[in-house]
């Protein structure tokens, strides 16, 4: 038995959630419009090539998908952005996500270079892998380690 996971895809950008619209003062209406059509995006040929080299690897169609209304929340992401979930539970707490990112190296150091991050939720993806049994909890060292 084991963790089934969905892998979301979309792009980044300043257009990327209808709360733009409402925060911006434009009504609710505006915001349905941008959500209407945001759904019927098609993925970029940058994502198509991610997607491709995917499936490539092995992952099926129903496990990388592309997702136009996908967000996260910080702004400085510039590319593509990515999202782990649960199979059996994609609403559910992500185990992992993040995106490209060119410009933040270059806030720190003066020079801009590409680069992509991502960062996996440790104790979501404990809390699913004891629900999918592969391993259990009361055999596992208790001990902990504090560094000082």
């Amino acid at each position: 038995m084991g963790v089934s996971l969905n892998v979301f895809v979309s792009n980044c950008g300043p257009c990327a959630c209808a709360c733009v619209c409402v925060t911006d003062g434009k009504s609710a209406e505006d915001a349905n419009a941008l959500v209407d059509e945001m759904t019927n995006l098609q993925p970029t040929q940058r994502i198509q090539t991610v997607t491709g080299i995917m499936q490539k690897l092995g992952y099926s169609d129903e496990m990388v998908k592309f997702c136009p209304t996908l967000v996260r929340g910080l702004d400085y992401y510039t590319g593509i952005i990515l999202e782990v979930t649960l199979r059996d539970n994609p609403n559910a707490s992500s185990l992992g996500g993040g995106g490209r990112w060119d410009e933040m190296i270059g806030r720190f150091t003066g020079e801009d270079l590409p680069a992509v991050g991502f960062s996996v939720g440790v104790d979501r993806t404990i809390e699913a892998m004891l629900e999918a049994g592969i391993f259990d909890a009361d055999k596992q060292n208790k001990g902990a380690l504090v560094a000082i």
